[in-house]
């Protein structure tokens, strides 16, 4: 059966010995227990072929698991209505990510050491936001421009949400006047059976604050895209945006989220006159489509 890979979908895991393939591919329902399952697409290879050469093609087949999801009966119509937007490995698993509806999908490929195969469960927790959506239709917007959860951590065993939340109902564009935001960050470790732990809570008046010890950024600038960095988790990068006629002007803003500073401000894409530089390709893509400054 042809089908189609989406590369929001597909996760690469390394192990010792192999590596794997996975691909979220469908949902599936048992209406008796109304018990939601996922079908994933896998593929195993040892990292080096029978002969010992590494030049050859990946020894190793495709193979379909239609795993049962653990969730509970509130949960379910979370995944009725889910929409993978990032895949991200940990440590010891795979995990798929939707922004919108606000929940994480995690399976380990591999086996512990007790156990003689790989577990055959995938497991389903919610992300902690507090706007969770009623329904399930589609309201244009990319949820990765203000949350975003990243592996952090030397041993990849840190898991950490953070999330942009504005409210003046407007998704993109400078704050309104008189209108907050509020940058809130959880963390938890990789493992399907620890909780959330919200870590720092920075509010607009805060960053406000912050910024205007700095001057390099506008007031009603909304930090965007936030980015945890891996070796030192602390410290969270964002995207900040002011307008211009034609290409508008990008920063990378790093903050420190427990300590409440601005660790520093570095100019991403200057403005127009980028546009005859050496990274000309890059600013004509990225000014017409916002996205973060790391794939």
């Amino acid at each position: 059966m042809d089908r189609w890979f989406n590369r929001d979908t597909i996760g690469i895991y390394c192990g010792r010995d192999d590596f794997t393939v996975l691909q979220l591919a469908k949902f599936c329902v048992s209406a008796r227990n109304s018990v939601m399952g996922a079908e994933l697409c896998v593929f195993r290879s040892p990292l080096c072929t029978t002969d010992g050469s590494h030049d050859n093609v990946a020894e190793g087949k495709w193979e379909i698991l239609t795993l049962p999801i653990q969730h509970t009966k509130e949960e379910f119509t979370d995944l009725t209505r889910w929409s993978t937007d990032a895949t991200i490995v940990s440590n010891d698993r795979v995990i798929w990510v939707d922004y919108h509806q606000g929940g994480i999908l995690s399976y380990k490929p591999c086996h512990d050491a007790l156990e003689t195969r790989p577990r055959r469960i995938i497991y389903y927790s919610r992300l902690p936001i507090n706007n969770r959506p009623w329904d399930s239709s589609p309201s244009g917007e990319t949820h990765e421009m203000c949350r975003s959860l990243c592996v952090a951590g030397k041993e990849g065993d840190l898991l950490k949400f953070v999330d942009v939340a504005r409210d003046d109902g407007t998704f993109f564009g400078p704050l309104d006047p008189y209108s907050s935001f509020t940058i809130t960050c959880h963390a938890r470790a990789s493992s399907e059976d620890n909780v959330w732990h919200k870590e720092a809570v920075i509010t607009s008046q805060t960053f406000r604050r912050l910024a205007a010890h700095k001057r390099l950024l506008p007031y009603n600038c909304v930090p965007m895209f936030p980015l945890v960095n891996r070796d030192e988790p602390d410290l969270i990068h964002f995207i900040v945006c002011e307008p211009r006629d034609n290409v508008d002007k990008l920063s990378v803003v790093v903050i420190d989220i427990i300590k409440e500073a601005i660790v520093s401000v570095s100019p991403y894409i200057q403005g127009e006159e980028d546009l005859s530089g050496k990274d000309a390709d890059m600013v004509r893509h990225r000014c017409r489509l916002l996205q973060s400054f790391l794939p």
